[in-house]
């Protein structure tokens, strides 16, 4: 909302700076946040993601439920939301309404390329 409100406010130059300044600090927080889930955790994420395997293809490499896999990527992808608001709270120093709003704004405007990040952490 603030950076909706500043952005408006600015000419179309500087609206854009703004946004791709905090379209990087985004990236830079997803990142951390990639990098501070468990190892297995970014395993499953990637099995999923950018390797495209169904929780019934995941299920039987760690021996394992169906259902036990759905939890396991439910649960990643709340850490991942999670983690990544609280690294935009400290980077930015804002509180958690302001962090949600900016991350809300930036995914209308920024795709998060979980794949590609996946990859390059491989």
């Amino acid at each position: 909302a603030i950076i909706t409100t500043l952005a408006a406010s600015l000419p179309d130059p500087e609206a854009q700076f703004l946004k791709t300044e905090h379209s990087q600090l985004l990236k830079v927080a997803f990142a951390e946040s990639l990098r501070a889930l468990e190892p297995r955790q970014r395993t499953i994420l990637k099995l999923a993601v950018v390797d495209g395997l169904s929780i019934d293809q995941i299920a039987p490499m760690y021996q394992v439920h169906r259902a036990t896999v759905a939890r396991w990527l439910a649960t990643i992808r709340t850490a991942l939301y999670e983690l990544t608001v609280a690294e935009l709270k400290r980077r930015l120093k804002v509180s958690g309404p302001e962090a949600l709003g900016l991350l809300g704004q930036m995914n209308s405007q920024f795709n998060l390329s979980l794949d590609r990040m996946l990859k390059t952490r491989s």
